[in-house]
């Protein structure tokens, strides 16, 4: 053993500036419950803990120094049992290698985010849920190619932001998700609004939303699931519906002469107006479906441009139009922003 009071191990580095403090911890938490290693915590941890941390390092090594003396001297006369050991720590260093190589990229997922901190978050817990980190472990452990590490690294990276986005279930059809479904369901994220996509907009047929449900990502429902827009006046004292987040939104003139849209009320069109009210259908997605979409990129001014163009096969460009809210001025068109 090397008498060497330096720690080992795989390290990562962290701008001070970037996330919350709560997310940094239940970050580092997870690195030290997987490597038993002390990662640069940017001033999250104490003289004491460092101090006990490294005291316990040294105990794991000499550990794991005595029991592979004790293994190595009891295989030299059973090649049989040499050879299993060799599968099983080949089988161990790979898991380590691509936990490591995910964890990594972790860190990256979050250095990127632009999310905005919740109000709820200085509530949220400093660790994450033991169990789901050994779940996640085993599913990590096994992502040999890029393409599962970054899925893997978004999954862990979206339960530190908000812990109990990922259950074991959710874990389980990510896991099990085919490449075929993960390729619709990424084109139906693109014009995801919230927790649903209106049926306009996403461009996938019947066929392939059944994919997606039989997945168990987006709700199966006989009777189409509708969004209102609501009304409201320009200054000019023209009407118009309108459907908006905080940032974006899609406005419908009222007096418009929407062309092939459903007007009876028993119409479930996905364009229609009824009591005078324009409603479009949306497809929804499921409670695995929502933490499933939190690793999916998704850019909520393209999802409403889409939804923007797709009305614009029922009205007049002068009638439909984008707007975006302007800190000083609320809402405006974005032609005029």
């Amino acid at each position: 053993m090397v008498d060497d009071d330096r720690e080992v191990g795989v390290s990562v580095g962290w701008d001070g500036q970037q996330g919350s403090l709560n997310v940094k911890s239940r970050f580092f938490s997870a690195w030290d419950r997987y490597f038993g290693a002390k990662a640069d915590r940017a001033g999250l941890a104490t003289a004491e803990e460092i101090e006990v941390k490294r005291a316990l390092t040294k105990s794991h090594v000499a550990l794991i120094e005595a029991a592979t003396a004790t293994i190595a001297a009891h295989i030299m006369s059973d090649p049989d049992q040499a050879q299993r050991a060799l599968a099983i720590y080949g089988r161990m260093s790979s898991q380590f290698e691509n936990t490591t190589a995910t964890l990594a990229l972790v860190a990256e997922e979050l250095k990127l985010s632009t999310a905005v901190p919740s109000e709820t978050e200085a509530n949220d817990p400093d660790t994450l849920d033991e169990d789901l980190l050994n779940r996640w472990e085993h599913y990590a452990g096994g992502a040999t190619s890029e393409q599962l590490r970054e899925r893997w690294a978004r999954v862990l990276a979206s339960e530190i932001r908000r812990p109990g986005t990922f259950s074991p279930k959710i874990l389980r059809i990510v896991d099990e998700l085919e490449a075929q479904v993960a390729i619709l369901f990424e084109r139906f994220c693109k014009t995801r609004i919230g927790s649903w996509a209106p049926a306009i907009s996403h461009d996938l047929t019947s066929v392939e939303l059944e994919v997606l449900s039989d997945a168990g990502l987006i709700r199966d429902e006989e009777i189409p699931r509708s969004i209102d827009f609501a009304t409201t006046t320009r200054g000019d004292g023209s009407r118009w519906w309108m459907l908006r987040n905080d940032s974006f939104g899609v406005v419908v003139r009222e007096a418009s002469d929407l062309q092939g849209i459903g007007t009876s009320q028993l119409s479930f069109d996905d364009v229609r107006t009824m009591d005078g009210v324009l409603k479009i259908n949306v497809n929804v997605l499921t409670t695995s479906g929502q933490a499933l979409a939190s690793i999916v990129p998704n850019n909520e001014e393209e999802a409403f441009r889409a939804l923007n163009k797709s009305l614009l096969r029922y009205a007049g460009d002068d009638d439909v139009r984008l707007v975006k809210k302007n800190p000083q001025l609320g809402f405006v068109d974005d032609r005029e922003s």
